[in-house]
């Protein structure tokens, strides 16, 4: 199953807590629909999680995905950065 790239990055929801505009994550980047900054134009691209030229963690993620436990806490880091209520334990 692949995630979802070019889809508007919900506002609501588990990706509530990840203000884009006022606290952009270099560690999980969004682009935005037409250079339009603002909320509700963030948008998943592949960047978001892969890096562009390679990286030591599987599929070229930004970070280890083998650590990232759901629900564990103590982490608001890789896919919790976008995913924000599921660090939550």
């Amino acid at each position: 199953v692949r995630h979802p790239a070019d889809q508007l990055l919900p506002t609501y929801g588990e990706y509530s807590a990840y203000d884009y505009i006022n606290n952009y994550s270099t560690e999980a980047p969004v682009a935005f629909v037409d250079n339009t900054v603002g909320a509700g134009n963030g948008m998943v691209m592949c960047l978001s999680c892969h890096r562009p030229h390679g990286s030591p963690n599987p599929d070229m993620l930004r970070w280890d995905y083998t650590t990232q436990i759901a629900s564990g806490g103590g982490s608001d880091t890789g896919c919790f950065t976008c995913h924000t209520s599921k660090n939550n334990p």
